[in-house]
């Protein structure tokens, strides 16, 4: 369940990103959103997307920065109590102020942190303390689990600041989508998407959300033909946001262990870590989690035929041949996780296509 915190913010308050009258800005404690291959896999058996071991602070926060934040942490970040050095050597500010959004920073032996320091994503800001939420940091639950608290800022050896949140944001996780849309959680819009008093589309709009603007919904339900998600607003009152026609729902379901391939012509939308991404296989914005191995890919015109130079560069369209194995599933972002080449990445199901 999510858990929401009101913070000042000087005269409006945000649901999502559309701003009314107040003088108050919503911001969530996200809660155990760490990936589930990751998290239930033994702790420092696996590498994340930023090169870490899974289930310790510093992979925890790296996801956090990325998935909420829209903050793909550089490469050269090792045991946490480097961190706050390196940072400020990036030009990444270091101070004494935390935010929404921000790291906690602890340098070794400090704030009850061993030798290798310690890391934690600031989820609240109340006078002279932070909210954190942190993996490894074991205050009876065990170890290289996720935990939450409340402590005074000045316990903190520093904040960093890669990409706060700030007011007009909320934090996000990764995309949902119509197929395999979760009953409840966090929804990013890819169009303008207007906010009505009720589930129907002759409803008067009230608020409009742009694309990437994210809202934390807990109803899915369909009227007239569409699909609607539903949350709560500050002033009581449900409000609904009709985010596709009902018949695009119910795509093919995926298991651990089927082999799909990937029949259409994709485009380079960036190079990121050494790779490609593609907004259309990552299913929104791509981040970290969505990096492509280049090897298998064939650059290809936007007919699927094969041309160019075979160096990909964004703009550039591909194809991705082969079947590979589904080693992971998340059903509340519509997402499966594989290895193609010699890279792990997450891609929108929507994009597969199962084989055998």
């Amino acid at each position: 369940m999510k858990i929401f915190k009101k913070l000042l913010v000087g005269g409006s308050l945000l649901v999502g990103t559309t701003v009314i009258s107040t003088s108050f800005l919503e911001a969530a404690v996200l809660g155990d959103d760490y990936p589930l291959l990751w998290r239930q896999a033994p702790a420092d058996s696996l590498v994340d997307s930023w090169n870490m071991y899974n289930r310790e602070c510093t992979s925890f926060v790296a996801f956090r920065l990325s998935s909420s934040n829209h903050f793909d942490l550089p490469l050269g970040y090792g045991n946490a109590h480097t961190w706050g050095r390196i940072a400020a050597g990036g030009g990444y500010q270091v101070d004494k102020n935390p935010a929404v959004g921000s790291v906690a920073w602890f340098d070794s032996f400090v704030g009850y942190a061993g030798s290798m320091g310690h890391v934690a994503w600031v989820a609240e800001v109340r006078g002279d303390e932070v909210e954190l939420e942190e993996y490894n940091y074991n205050a009876g639950q065990g170890p290289h689990l996720y935990h939450r608290r409340r402590v005074p800022k000045t316990l903190v050896s520093g904040f960093i600041h890669f990409r706060d949140l700030v007011a007009g944001e909320e934090a996000g996780a990764p995309l949902a989508s119509l197929s395999g849309l979760a009953s409840q959680g966090h929804y990013q819009f890819s169009q303008r998407s207007p906010v009505r008093a009720n589930p129907s589309l002759a409803s008067p709009e009230l608020a409009v959300y742009q694309a990437g603007d994210q809202v934390v919904y807990d109803q899915v339900l369909t009227r007239e033909g569409q699909e609607w998600i539903s949350y709560i607003a500050t002033s009581g009152q449900r409000r609904y946001i009709a985010i596709g026609d009902s018949a695009t729902a119910g795509k093919e379901e995926f298991r651990i262990g089927d082999r799909v391939a990937f029949p259409e012509v994709y485009q380079v939308s960036s190079h990121l870590l050494g790779g490609v991404t593609s907004h259309a296989l990552a299913g929104g914005q791509p981040t970290t989690l969505n990096v492509l191995d280049p090897g298998p890919l064939l650059e290809t015109d936007s007919q699927g035929q094969i041309s160019g130079d075979q160096v990909l560069q964004p703009g550039d369209y591909f194809t991705l041949p082969g079947t590979y194995e589904v080693l992971g599933l998340d059903q509340a972002t519509n997402a499966i996780y594989l290895k193609i080449g010699n890279r792990y990445v997450w891609l929108d199901q929507g994009q597969a296509q199962k084989k055998g």
